[in-house]
């Protein structure tokens, strides 16, 4: 490597940190919209079957983004990174074909069912969208694996004004709502397209051979459970809540959720740390990878009492000034959230660790634990204590996600 991997890492970590803060600002603004426009049952039927289809998605990746990622940083320079991304981009076009139709078959029974919706045209929109986001899901795998953490941050950063911008303008009802979030998804996917197309980061032309998508099939094939499961996680709070207490609990937690996003910026080191870590799991360096474990875990370690006393403090404050004060029942969830997703954080950037080191049927472990305990605490939780109930449950599975991880590598580096 011709720079060091600590400057590549910090450098990266920088750009990702300020376009995901500047997105999780643009995100506030088009929930606050929307909270202002929709009632709050449109509101929490708008974001339950948002949290829906992306648990439902999340299963047409089969973990072939993060394995995408990993092998396009192995061959970087190389002409084969460009029949991996093709071979990923053909795999996913058929997976998320596959899933599209079947959700046009079931939106009906679950707008009925789930949502308790007579209308299922706004679900059908949301279909539609991911289909056509799903796909734009591919060059995600490409920016990462090339370490072009700006042109990543740049393209979220023009959907998230785009999205502002449509629903301040045609986001007054459930239904047009719905119709800007599949406008913008097809104008980033025309614009992914023809950004990589004419700037030669990807050459369609060169075909894939069966030796790229055996190579992606056998990476993909144990991380597929375990992105899905771990995708499943971010969402299973809403979707659970939606189903034991309905779509008005479901929009209070989701007045909770863009203040925990100001904290999801910190997740960007994940994304920035595979790349990184496969270069020096190759030079088996382990010191490195053992600072980057430890100074991981010591950082989130003295975050985590500041940021849950400081959002304690200002939680109904936050609540009632961003969106309004009938929302203010979702204030005691926000510290919870917020603490959360620092573990989280943790856990997903541990991971990208075991990743490059090869340790993929322990990722898989871990994500079984996780997903099953998270189902069962959300269970339990939501029934005696609603909105907060959901909060514990995903403070409860994130820490346990963080420890297991942690202890994993503590068992393979320092053995």
């Amino acid at each position: 490597m011709k720079e060091g991997v600590f400057k590549i890492f910090w450098r990266g970590s920088l750009i990702s940190l300020l376009g995901t803060g500047v997105f999780g600002i643009l995100n506030y603004f088009v929930r606050r919209v929307l909270c202002i426009h929709l009632t709050a049952a449109d509101y929490g039927t708008f974001y339950s079957s948002l949290s829906l289809m992306s648990m439902i998605y999340a299963f047409s990746d089969l973990g072939l983004t993060q394995s995408a990622t990993t092998l396009i940083a192995k061959y970087a320079g190389n002409d084969k990174q460009y029949r991996c991304f093709n071979a990923f981009a053909e795999i996913r076009l058929g997976l998320t074909l596959l899933t599209t139709i079947v959700m046009c078959i079931l939106v009906r029974p679950l707008s009925r069912n789930y949502l308790h919706a007579m209308d299922p045209f706004p679900l059908l929109l949301l279909t539609v969208m991911f289909f056509f986001q799903s796909l734009s899901g591919c060059f995600n795998g490409l920016y990462n694996g090339r370490k072009e953490f700006g042109t990543s941050q740049m393209i979220q950063l023009a959907g998230g004004g785009l999205l502002l911008i449509g629903v301040i303008v045609w986001g007054k009802t459930l239904t047009s709502a719905t119709g800007v979030f599949l406008m913008v998804a097809l104008i980033l996917l025309a614009g992914n397209t023809a950004f990589c197309t004419y700037c030669g980061k990807i050459r369609f032309r060169i075909r894939p051979s069966g030796e790229e998508l055996w190579e992606l099939l056998k990476i993909g094939g144990w991380l597929a459970v375990a992105t899905t499961l771990f995708s499943s996680l971010y969402y299973m709070d809403t979707v659970m809540l939606t189903a034991q207490k309905g779509v008005e609990s479901a929009a209070l937690y989701n007045v909770a959720l863009p203040i925990m996003q100001i904290v999801q910026s910190l997740m960007i080191f994940p994304a920035v740390m595979l790349p990184i870590a496969m270069d020096m799991s190759r030079a088996k360096d382990y010191v490195k990878l053992k600072r980057f474990a430890l100074g991981g875990l010591l950082i989130t370690l003295l975050v985590v009492p500041c940021c849950y006393f400081f959002f304690a403090g200002t939680g109904r404050w936050l609540v009632c000034f961003l969106f309004a004060e009938k929302y203010a029942a979702a204030a005691p969830a926000v510290p919870i959230l917020c603490t959360a997703l620092l573990f989280f954080t943790l856990g997903n950037f541990l991971l990208q660790i075991l990743i490059s080191l090869d340790r993929i049927k322990t990722v898989v472990l871990i994500a079984v634990i996780c997903f099953v305990s998270n189902v069962i605490l959300n269970y339990f939780l939501i029934r005696c204590y609603d909105v907060v109930g959901a909060s514990l449950a995903t403070l409860c599975s994130y820490v346990l996600f963080a420890t297991i991880s942690f202890l994993w590598l503590l068992r393979i580096l320092w053995r």
